[in-house]
């Protein structure tokens, strides 16, 4: 029997450091391809262009830092594809775009720090998505899932500096059933986030330091009194999404409901005002700023706020938290041994979920 009847190749965990199209001519019906743990940083542009038959690749820990947008040109059958373990640094959209048949994909343990508007778009056909174990990992914006209307199962577990998700970074999901949070660094998860999920059964938030006001206020009760949007039935009718590890999903905030299982908080024990929260670890360790009374830097920050937060002296009056402190007004903001001391002329109005500072430093300094 020949090569060209091979379904199979596995050739991961060699020394290969490049992969040469040439070598996959004559395996026409190769069905499962592993090079995985192999050291190949690049690769090579339409270099599977000839596995027209190939339903599963694994590409996973070979320090993989970026992809062109031809890498995966060809791969027309392909249903199953891995980059666990690489070094990318973000979604490799373009390439991904090349593979319209797509059904599970996993981008665990990368070096992603954001997950950015239009990341995952128009995957029609995607079933499953892992953005789990990413240590650098910090925020999923708005629109960063939009138009899977296959995806089931969406797991962004382990990550933990994540602790922002924008209330619409999940659009046009309607088919997802399972969505798994867990062991990440969310304050809260939006009520308007649950209410565009039509189709959730169960979503996993413990091992989360988890903030009990009102945006949660949709938690207990095993979420019983979420309602689906359907236009075949008015009033829209109400739905159960369960809560898995109900035991583990604890307050951490406020003080009063420290250690308190989510479900068993009554609603009305929420807080009735959301605190504004700047999430730990989305500020920078340092910013190097310029001599002179100009402005030195703009720094943009995802908050838990709204707009009208940020209108005139109420603004000024709100308590933002930031790990390890709490401030009372914004004319000094400590961030670790910092000092921040934005003008009040130069706070502007962002869109909901942003907090954007910019700051005039009196002097040379570098602020560390």
């Amino acid at each position: 029997m020949g090569l060209d009847s091979l379904l199979r190749l596995h050739i991961n965990n060699n020394r290969l450091s490049t992969v040469d199209p040439q070598w996959f001519r004559a395996l026409p019906h190769l069905e499962v391809l592993m090079l995985g743990g192999n050291p190949v940083e690049v690769l090579p542009e339409r270099g599977f262009s000839t596995l027209k038959s190939l339903r599963s690749l694994v590409l996973g820990g070979m320090g993989l830092r970026s992809l062109a947008e031809n890498a995966l040109d060809g791969l027309e059958s392909l249903e199953s594809l891995s980059f666990y373990e690489n070094l990318l640094t973000t979604v490799p959209t373009q390439a991904l775009r090349t593979v319209s048949g797509l059904k599970f994909l996993d981008l665990n343990k990368n070096r992603i720090k954001l997950i950015k508007t239009g990341d995952f778009q128009d995957m029609i056909h995607l079933k499953e998505l892992g953005l789990n174990n990413m240590e650098e990992l910090v925020s999923i914006e708005r629109a960063a899932l939009d138009n899977l209307p296959e995806l089931t199962k969406l797991e962004i577990t382990n990550n933990p500096r994540l602790s922002y998700i924008h209330p619409e970074a999940f659009l046009q999901l309607s088919r997802l059933e399972s969505l798994m949070l867990n062991s990440n660094s969310l304050i809260a998860l939006h009520q308007h986030t649950m209410l565009t999920l039509p189709s959730l059964q169960e979503v996993s938030l413990h091992s989360n330091p988890l903030r009990c006001d009102c945006l949660f206020r949709w938690a207990p009760d095993e979420v019983s009194h979420l309602r689906r949007e359907d236009s075949r039935t008015n009033p829209p009718t109400p739905r159960t999404v369960r809560l898995i590890q109900p035991q583990a999903t604890l307050c951490s905030e406020p003080p009063e409901l420290r250690g308190r299982r989510v479900r068993e908080v009554a609603p009305r024990e929420m807080s009735a005002s959301c605190l504004p929260v700047i999430p730990p670890g989305y500020l920078p360790f340092y910013v190097k700023v310029r001599e002179g009374w100009e402005t030195a830097a703009a720094l943009q920050s995802s908050c838990r706020t709204s707009t009208k937060h940020l209108l005139g002296d109420s603004f000024w009056n709100q308590s933002w938290s930031y790990p390890c402190t709490r401030i009372k007004r914004l004319d000094r903001l400590r961030l670790r041994a910092a000092t921040w001391q934005p003008w009040r002329d130069s706070i502007r109005r962002p869109p909901p979920g942003t907090l954007q500072i910019r700051l005039r430093v009196p002097g040379p300094n570098s602020i560390k």
